[in-house]
């Protein structure tokens, strides 16, 4: 895909560096929306790489992993306003108990947050593992 070396290394560092800085940014966070605002840039770091790879593998990894995390991250947040509008906040300080007041919302969250994660049999995982076979 790309003629050079050059471009691709750039490429590659930089999917890297999305990766760290988005996670290590979500992990600082104490509020749902902006863990996922973080997890989005997080996940850009993927598709840079399956695009860096230059590959057949890699590209189609990427499509997929972009129609993936579409949905996976808009269901995330369309839940996490449910959320805010069930308990008032997004805080994660003040969301214990949650669960238990309304645990359908709960499964609304958990199922696209194990898809985003890459726990398989979800399709996250399927995403992650072609962009890794791929590299």
């Amino acid at each position: 895909l790309f003629p050079g070396d050059n471009l691709r290394t750039l490429l590659l560092w930089a999917s890297i560096l999305t990766m760290v800085i988005g996670i290590l940014g979500a992990v600082a966070q104490s509020d749902v929306k902006r863990v996922l605002s973080f997890t989005l840039v997080s996940h850009i770091g993927y598709m840079l790489f399956g695009i860096a790879v230059g590959t057949e593998l890699g590209m189609t990894g990427a499509v997929f992993y972009i129609a993936h995390h579409i949905t996976v991250q808009t269901t995330l947040f369309l839940v996490a306003g449910l959320i805010e509008y069930r308990a008032g906040t997004t805080n994660l300080d003040r969301l214990g108990g949650l669960a238990r007041l309304a645990p359908i919302l709960s499964i609304m969250f958990f199922v696209p947050a194990m898809n985003l994660a890459g726990i398989p049999p979800f399709s996250g995982f399927f995403g992650k593992l072609a962009l890794m076979e791929a590299g």
